[in-house]
């Protein structure tokens, strides 16, 4: 059965479209005939790859109509799902907000998904291309680069060939991804490696994306336990799972058990990525790196959303490498789950 869309006029500039069910994408080009701006808001609900694709053909359609848009999703994969249909439709600039309010405030203040992220990371002049075909040298470099990660680092993002068609080789390769780099390095100079490596990983769960959130919580988890000998109570494996559910269950699941496993410096960090994507206002130079680390991340996962993520790795140059560390990691993982059954 097809869902209503119920048409909700609390925006003065902006029509508000609410899905109350699953969402079906084609009436919406009718709905918003005429209408300048809108924000579609896609409540808690999870689409499916089909309904990407979908979204991906109705998206480019409304944008051709003329609708500046903006949309809202409540589950983390579906804002990732969204990501997917605006990079296929070639869109640098619509995006995706975690509730409807938030979603309309955007709409209002302008800008762009790429466009701001690239500002905020220093290099606003580069070209961006999503939803290009890669060249043959392109796919060639790809597999290239791929090597030599899985030889220096012992892991491979499998996205590489992407973030070439997006950003270019020069983008790819130069300043962009040296400031991606010192967003991640800044924060671990702040709060620890470890540390550092669980706020990566929360910001990309926020994003959606399924190979960076469970691959930097799996780093988090291996440098704590080579640290300490214990385990962290956020296991990588339980983080994929995470990115289908409403992200207001899983913030107080992993406050939760932050607290209770007693981390409270790193519940309140955590808190506060959480915060800060949900429109809080940096007061600190801690929200400053987080928010520079969010926009490092939305370039990223802009490329890792358009791939299968594969496996989960340990996104560290250093423990993405130590298979001994691994397997004792591993075995302390099984040896806690027989003990809880």
């Amino acid at each position: 059965m097809q869902t209503l869309w119920e048409l909700i006029e609390d925006e003065a500039f902006a029509a508000v479209l609410k899905a109350p069910g699953e969402p079906v994408f084609a009436p919406l080009p009718e709905l918003l005939a005429g209408r300048t701006h809108a924000v579609v808001d896609l409540g808690e609900h999870a689409l499916s790859p089909g309904a990407a694709a979908e979204l991906s053909q109705v998206h480019q359609t409304l944008r051709a109509q003329g609708t500046s848009l903006a949309y809202a999703a409540g589950v983390p994969a579906t804002r990732g799902l969204c990501v997917v249909a605006f990079h296929r439709a070639q869109d640098r600039d619509t995006k995706v907000l975690i509730d409807r309010a938030l979603a309309a405030r955007t709409l209002a203040k302008g800008g762009s998904r790429l466009g701001d992220a690239l500002a905020a990371m220093g290099v606003p002049e580069l070209e961006t291309t999503p939803g290009r075909e890669a060249s043959f040298i392109e796919r060639g470099l790809a597999r290239g680069m791929g090597w030599g990660m899985r030889m220096s680092a012992g892991y491979e993002a499998p996205f590489l060939e992407t973030m070439l068609t997006t950003y270019g080789v020069a983008g790819a390769t130069g300043e962009l991804s040296r400031s991606l780099q010192r967003a991640l390095t800044r924060l671990e100079e702040m709060v620890g490696d470890w540390q550092a490596q669980v706020l990566a990983g929360l910001t990309a769960f926020g994003n959606g994306c399924g190979f960076c959130a469970p691959g930097h919580m799996y780093a988090a988890n291996l440098l704590y336990f080579e640290a300490t000998g214990e385990l962290l109570p956020l296991d990588e494996r339980e983080a994929r799972g995470w990115l289908s559910l409403s992200e207001r269950w899983v913030r107080a699941q992993v406050l939760d058990s932050l607290q209770d496993a007693g981390h409270p410096e790193l519940r309140q960090m955590a808190q506060r990525v959480f915060e800060l994507r949900a429109g809080a206002t940096p007061v600190d130079a801690l929200d400053c790196a987080l928010q520079t680390a969010h926009h490092a991340w939305t370039l990223v996962n802009e490329c890792s959303l358009q791939n299968d993520p594969g496996p989960i790795q340990a996104i560290h140059p250093r423990v993405g490498r130590a298979r001994r560390l691994q397997r004792e990691y591993r075995l302390a993982r099984e040896r806690l789950a027989l003990q809880a059954a």
